[in-house]
């Protein structure tokens, strides 16, 4: 009897230090140019992950173990340099910037090197590996910190200033599996500490969604505790991470009923306000609404409805409709949210969609209408999922690996099959888990 459970332990050792070895393989070896390469070696990991999560519902006092595999997991891609993601470069230009006495949001990277002044500030390796030099820099007042911080903190050279934004984001992570593990129980915890495309993409190639993950479930378990002034100033960090959690206000809003809801909507704006003033200047307004502008109007990328409308367009037409219906599905996108607000459960109507469901099929809408989906994005319906209890996102966090199939060969070209594939079966497995959900006894709020 004592032999199955000594094997079975002797199993999940080696899964556990063949995850470290793919790791290490991925985070430092991979190019996203290597697509074969990336989805054998992910897909890989992803059997492990499922492994690992069968394992620890077998024996959830495996907890522990779990627990620290997922941060060794994240510590060790501390040292390496982003090698499927470029953004760590535009990161240092506007931290070193800051430091330069230059407000990052008033001048473009193109237009600062074209400067005669300037040419003896220019750090070339930045510019050169940087993307969207003609654009202003999008990233909001917590990011712009951090990002000055580590240029402060490792002023020579990309790998110190890397390792000091990855410490940041390593805590930010820790701090929202011990969060979920309150919210949702250990089992979200464990699903989200060792999902393969969170430890790649929020540490690995350092995307700030692991900032606003963290501040949104700060958020929502302040207001489970119901210390609204509290909850409102975590949502607005998690806003001035990204601003992506500016959708969910409506949502909020009709959970907390009206005036509740709005003295809490109240508090987020104060919040923000706060968040935003040490960077703020008229440049700040005009160039970010003028890059997010831009982003909805030229930046295309891995979309699934966007490309459905802008095809039927051109069978019309003739010609490319992006720049277009861009504004346009970003009006549906705000009108879905409020449809799903308006079904949201609230202390007197319990018997609607759970506060977390409605988050999560907001985050679905916008990115089902959005131009642009790379992969980290998933990360946000992925947790919102583990809240609500819905299984989908887990399958979209391998599916959205696709996506890297249009750098294969280091040219960039969409290949249309891979996103078909990735968007035919996610809609199958969303319909198939709303359906078996659907059949369920309703004797409490929908929760996913």
């Amino acid at each position: 009897m004592k032999y199955p459970a000594f094997s079975s332990k002797w199993i999940l050792y080696t899964v556990s230090a063949l995850a470290c070895v793919l790791t290490v393989f991925i985070g430092y070896y991979l190019q996203r140019a290597h697509f074969a390469a990336i989805l054998a070696s992910m897909g890989a990991f992803f059997l492990m992950y499922a492994y690992l999560s069968s394992y620890f519902y077998k024996n959830v006092s495996a907890f522990s173990w779990m627990f620290y595999l997922g941060v060794f997991l994240r510590g060790l891609l501390l040292f390496s340099i982003p090698n499927l993601s470029d953004d760590i470069y535009r990161f240092l230009w506007d931290g070193h910037l800051w430091l330069q006495g230059v407000h990052p949001f008033s001048i473009t990277p193109d237009a600062f090197v074209k400067m005669p002044a300037n040419q003896h500030l220019v750090d070339s390796e930045l510019y050169a590996n940087m993307n969207s030099r003609a654009f202003f820099t999008v990233y909001p007042p917590v990011c712009q910190g951090i990002f000055a911080l580590a240029c402060w903190l490792a002023p020579k050279g990309i790998w110190g200033a890397t390792v000091v934004i990855k410490l940041f984001l390593c805590a930010c992570e820790i701090g929202s599996i011990l969060l979920l593990r309150r919210l949702a129980g250990q089992g979200a915890a464990i699903l989200y500490a060792l999902n393969p495309l969170i430890i790649i993409e929020l540490v690995g190639n350092c995307h700030f969604e692991a900032a606003l993950i963290f501040f949104l479930l700060a958020a929502i378990w302040a207001l489970r505790k119901q210390q609204w002034t509290l909850s409102a100033a975590f949502l607005a960090l998690s806003i001035a991470s990204k601003l992506l959690p500016l959708l969910f206000l409506p949502i909020l809003w009709r959970y907390l009923g009206w005036w509740r809801g709005l003295w809490y909507c109240v508090l987020v704006g104060l919040s923000t306000l706060i968040c935003f003033l040490p960077i703020f200047n008229w440049a700040l307004l005009q160039h970010m609404a003028t890059s997010i502008d831009l982003y909805f109007q030229k930046f295309q990328f891995n979309a699934s409805i966007y490309y459905l409308c802008t095809l039927v367009g051109f069978w019309e037409t003739g010609w490319q409709i992006g720049a277009k219906i861009g504004p346009w599905l970003g009006l549906t996108t705000m009108l879905g949210v409020l449809f799903l607000a308006l079904f949201t459960a609230t202390e007197k109507k319990a018997k609607r969609i759970s506060l977390e469901s409605a988050l999560l099929f907001a985050s679905v809408i916008h990115l089902s209408l959005s131009s642009t989906v790379h992969p980290w994005y998933v990360a946000i319906p992925f947790v919102l999922g583990l809240l609500g209890k819905w299984r989908f996102p887990v399958i979209w966090t391998f599916l959205v690996l696709f996506s890297y199939s249009h750098y294969s060969g280091g040219i960039y070209l969409e290949k249309y099959p891979w996103i078909i594939a990735e968007y035919g079966l996610l809609w199958v497995v969303i319909c198939l888990e709303a359906l078996y959900k659907s059949s369920l006894p309703l004797n409490r709020n929908i929760t996913g």
